[in-house]
């Protein structure tokens, strides 16, 4: 959850209309992995 915070936050300052956007943000290797499943859990959460 404290990952995901973090890159929620961030993603909300540089999309403040599409916070799965991250996807696009952070496009390579392990990064996207983590944001793979980050965007599962805010799935979630919503």
């Amino acid at each position: 959850l404290f990952l995901n915070d973090g890159l929620f936050s961030m993603t909300n300052l540089i999309y403040p209309e599409g916070k799965i956007k991250f996807l696009e943000v952070f496009s390579e290797g392990e990064i996207l992995e983590i944001n793979t499943l980050t965007c599962t859990k805010l799935k979630s959460i919503w």
